[in-house]
């Protein structure tokens, strides 16, 4: 089984300084039951997740590699639910209460984020990403197939601006 990986220098420099601020004033200040699980994940970890049906992808956008010309950061990072042993129990209503607060509460804190949560289509009360729009702003580099579904998404919420057009057009 894969490693997983828990260095906050994996993430993005952007998500470096909000991993920071949720834990001082999301976690922290409220108490809340949560740590930091992953931030970077290689390509055997994610085939493993596909492999035992907790991951859809063979992508991810926890996707690193530092040695590359532009970096590739990763761009996500899990918050799991800890008290004495990690739990992803989404049956345990308090459990789920508990992720649904700290989505809410870091969701109002970094409007930079988007929350897995609210995926209607595989909600995963643990992942945070970068919005789309951060990404194209900051000219980010992400994994392939997540560019893919960026411009469906795009094309279908009908909320797409000209410069997030123009950065469809220059990936295609």
């Amino acid at each position: 089984m894969a490693q997983v990986l828990r260095d906050v220098e994996l993430l993005h420099p952007i998500l470096r300084g909000h991993i920071e601020h949720i834990q001082h004033e999301v976690i922290e200040r409220h108490s809340m039951p949560f740590r930091l699980f992953e931030t970077g994940r290689t390509r055997e970890r994610q085939a493993d997740l596909v492999e035992k049906r907790r991951a859809r992808t063979l992508v991810s956008r926890q996707f690193f590699d530092l040695d590359r010309e532009p970096a590739l950061y990763s761009t996500g990072f899990n918050l799991v639910h800890f008290s004495r042993r990690w739990s992803w129990d989404v049956r345990n209503r308090t459990i789920v209460a508990w992720y649904q607060i700290l989505g809410e509460l870091v969701l109002d804190l970094v409007s930079d984020l988007e929350w897995a949560g609210y995926w209607r289509s595989c909600s995963d009360y643990t992942f945070f990403q970068l919005r789309h729009s951060v990404l194209l702003r900051e000219g980010i580099v992400i994994p392939e197939r997540d560019r893919v579904d960026s411009r469906v998404i795009g094309k279908r919420s009908g909320s797409e601006t000209p410069e997030v057009a123009e950065r469809r057009a220059s990936l295609a």
